[in-house]
């Protein structure tokens, strides 16, 4: 057991003995800095992985948008692997934005906790998801509300047929 001791006003030393508290308070407090840097390497290697896959993608589509000689199926067949290309693009760029977010939760000591609600986010998500941002029940929440997103991958709106 760890002794400390302290100078009183008459000089004497003052023995403060280490109670269970605190000692679970410095064990909590360490274990707290090894999750935080496991998730920091996880989530830089993630970061890393994304970035190159982005490039590579951005890469390949500027190679493909240069015109090719060929008839209308090439040309069309082109144009499908152009749009993949780019959906594929688009999905990195959001992971490597998510990721980069995370890494900012982190180190303001947000990570874990959802944006949304503040809960606790499940750990199996986040082994499964290392970047996410909210639970399980407010993600559900979030990707059922409208949204006004006009990407590519904007959720589709029910058509609406006018009478004439």
């Amino acid at each position: 057991m760890r002794r400390i001791l302290r100078r009183t006003e008459s000089t004497r030393p003052v023995e403060r003995r280490s109670t269970p508290a605190r000692i679970a308070a410095r064990a909590m407090s360490s274990i707290r800095r090894v999750r935080q840097t496991s998730h920091e390497r996880t989530l830089e290697r993630l970061l890393e992985q994304h970035r190159a896959e982005l490039q590579a993608c951005r890469r390949r589509l500027r190679i493909e948008d240069a015109p090719e000689v060929g008839d209308e199926i090439d040309y069309s067949v082109g144009n499908a692997m152009r749009a993949v290309g780019a959906a594929v693009a688009e999905l990195s760029s959001g992971t490597v934005r998510g990721i980069e977010t995370a890494l900012r939760r982190l180190a303001s000591g947000r990570f874990g906790y959802c944006a949304d609600c503040s809960h606790k986010i499940a750990a199996a998500r986040l082994k499964v998801l290392p970047f996410a941002e909210r639970c399980l029940d407010c993600q559900a929440a979030h990707d059922s509300a409208p949204s006004s997103e006009t990407g590519l991958f904007a959720p589709l709106q029910p058509l609406t047929w006018a009478r004439s």
